[in-house]
């Protein structure tokens, strides 16, 4: 995969690796479009540089205008409608561990993904709207001409933009904010997820996903609850919808190879978990789509 800057139509973060965990680029989105529904393995930065758009977080509907910002954690189902021209979203994907194990006044920034979507960050001002702008299309510059060091800038440019939307800003409740202060709880199932990751598709079990954390199911369940904002069940099967949603973009295979290529007892099994994610029917999706 090339890594870098195209203004093209939005593709998923898929390819990312440890030697290549981040994706940045400016991509044009089509208007007027229909939406648009994706689920990945990767977390998810977006940056409004132009035009007006509708973004989908879980439940949540937000208008975005230029220099607003959205967060979206690894296989959350998200998506998009462009509603007026000249709509172009700068978009970082980026691996979990890119980040690490960085924090801020005690707490991990990866902890800003994992709350509800109604509770993240966002823009507040024209002087941080100004100051946003400024890093995102500095961040487009880096990814476009990849200077020796360019993903270090990224890096940089990204925490950048995490602590500008959080200056001034607090979690909603007090259970929010003492979710904030496990901030090991993540480093603590990140094996887990980078099995999933490296696996991409594989029904990974709870048995399997919290023996390669080295905790028991138990304890594996609460404290990747706790990091993620849902089960780890939810988790994985998103992962192997949207492994699976991907394959019918770029695949001929039918429902049914792919609902047995992704560990689902039945076609009519995946179909069920495909339309509550994507909102149409996976044949709907490809047509769409192609």
């Amino acid at each position: 995969m090339t890594t870098g800057t195209s203004r093209t139509s939005i593709s998923v973060g898929e390819g990312l690796t440890a030697s290549n965990p981040v994706r940045v680029f400016a991509a044009v989105q089509p208007y007027p479009d229909l939406p648009g529904r994706h689920i990945h393995p990767t977390f998810e930065i977006g940056v409004l540089l132009s035009g007006q758009t509708d973004r989908y977080l879980e439940d949540l509907m937000i208008r975005l205008e230029a220099g607003d910002v959205y967060l979206s954690p690894a296989c959350e189902p998200h998506g998009w409608r462009a509603v007026a021209p000249g709509t172009i979203l700068l978009v970082v994907y980026f691996l979990p561990q890119f980040l690490g194990e960085e924090t801020f006044e005690g707490s991990l920034w990866l902890s800003l993904f994992a709350r509800p979507a109604s509770d993240r960050p966002r823009v507040t001002g024209p002087e941080m709207r100004e100051r946003v702008l400024e890093i995102a299309h500095g961040l487009d510059q880096e990814s476009r001409h990849q200077q020796p060091g360019w993903r270090t800038s990224v890096r940089l440019g990204i925490l950048q933009l995490l602590f500008t939307i959080s200056r001034g800003w607090h979690p909603a409740s007090q259970e929010e904010r003492q979710r904030a202060a496990h901030s090991s709880d993540l480093v603590r199932v990140m094996p887990a997820i980078r099995l999933m990751q490296s696996s991409p598709g594989r029904r990974i079990g709870l048995a399997e996903a919290s023996a390669a954390c080295s905790l028991s199911p138990s304890r594996f369940s609460l404290i990747f609850r706790r990091a993620m904002g849902g089960s780890f069940g939810r988790f994985a099967l998103r992962s192997r919808v949207g492994s699976a949603a991907e394959l019918l973009l770029t695949s001929d295979l039918s429902v049914a190879a792919l609902a047995g290529k992704f560990g689902f007892a039945d076609a009519s099994h995946f179909h069920r978990a495909f339309v509550k994610l994507y909102e149409r029917t996976p044949a709907d999706y490809r047509r769409e789509g192609q």
